[in-house]
């Protein structure tokens, strides 16, 4: 019989967004699963994270379905699909700074926020740790796609943390 489990997890993030609108950075994620029968997950998650090219900031939340193989002891492959919301500000720097001195130095500011919904799937690797078998490492990558006109619909992201079954 398989018992109901809940899971934690804690982990860095790298993403990109490609093409028009492309902005690369990094987050820190936090998540919280429950195994609902064998091998399949109910996932919630949320990052938080910076990125450059132009600078802005972003909180990403999801919640979808997770499913691992238990084919080997040591490494657990997984397969994920859900929904992802997005929400983001950029912030834009103008400076005359190039202009001669006489002419005067002429500094803008301005911020945009965007809320963005959309799917995402990602594959994954866990490895369980024998000294701790409720302690493990993963490895995931993902792909989401945000259903608005905002350039950069397509975000991939990968990421690295420790997990904790209770």
């Amino acid at each position: 019989m398989d018992h109901k489990r809940v899971e934690m997890h804690i982990g860095g993030r790298g993403y990109g967004r490609f093409g028009q609108g492309q902005a690369y950075g990094g987050a820190l994620e936090l998540g919280l699963g429950v195994r609902l029968i064998r091998g399949l997950h109910l996932v919630g998650e949320i990052d938080m994270g910076a990125h450059g090219l132009p600078f802005g900031v972003q909180a990403r939340a999801g919640l979808g379905l997770r499913h691992e193989l238990r084919l080997t002891r040591w490494v657990r492959p997984s397969v994920s699909l859900g929904y992802s919301y997005l929400a983001e500000a950029g912030f834009e720097f103008e400076c005359g700074c190039a202009r001669p001195v006489w002419e005067g130095v002429s500094l803008r500011a301005g911020a945009e926020f965007a809320e963005r919904h959309g799917v995402e799937a990602g594959l994954g690797l866990r490895f369980p740790m024998p000294f701790a078998p409720r302690l493990s490492a993963y490895l995931r990558g993902d792909g989401a796609y945000y259903f608005d006109a905002r350039p950069g619909r397509v975000q991939l992201g990968g990421g690295a943390g420790v997990q904790v079954v209770f």
